[in-house]
């Protein structure tokens, strides 16, 4: 799975698209998660509904090239990045890249780590196995790197405590 892209973060998620499914010894990742992506950089501003000369980050143009499994999640009080940003570019998603969203209800761009701990790993943990079964198919699977990058997401979130 690729590294969780946050918001600004985004951009280096959506400009590589996802391979073959992440197949073993591609260079394509196993999944993509997005936290709060941006439709664009220009469309944060002012969204003119396309994409103008000069963004540099039309993630909206790039999503539909996905071919890995993406995870997106959005607080629905976002008032950074609104959150239609985050529905229109799961809607834009390919149906074979699509993954249950986590809509998070009453969430703004930067808490929902903090106020929903529980259902924010438990969903990433559900997102990691179905890479997995993906990936690594008939009893190939790779818990141990699903076990190894959900420890590692719980001590970042306990660093930040």
């Amino acid at each position: 799975v690729q590294v969780q892209k946050r918001s600004g973060g985004n951009v280096p998620g959506s400009d590589r698209p996802g391979g073959s499914k992440g197949s073993s010894g591609s260079s394509a990742p196993g999944g993509v998660v997005l936290h709060s992506p941006f439709l664009s950089v220009i469309r944060v501003v002012l969204d003119v509904g396309f994409t103008t000369i000069g963004d540099l980050f039309p993630n909206v143009d790039r999503v539909g090239d996905f071919t890995c499994p993406v995870y997106v999640i959005h607080g629905s009080d976002d008032v950074i990045v609104p959150f239609y940003h985050g529905q229109t570019l799961f809607q834009t998603l390919p149906n074979s890249s699509k993954t249950v969203p986590f809509w998070a209800r009453g969430a703004g761009h930067n808490n929902i780590e903090m106020d929903m701990p529980t259902a924010y790993i438990k969903r990433l943990q559900q997102f990691f196995r179905q890479c997995d079964r993906l990936n690594y198919p008939r009893g190939r699977s790779s818990q141990s790197r699903t076990q190894q990058a959900v420890q590692k997401l719980q001590m970042q979130q306990q660093q930040q405590i």
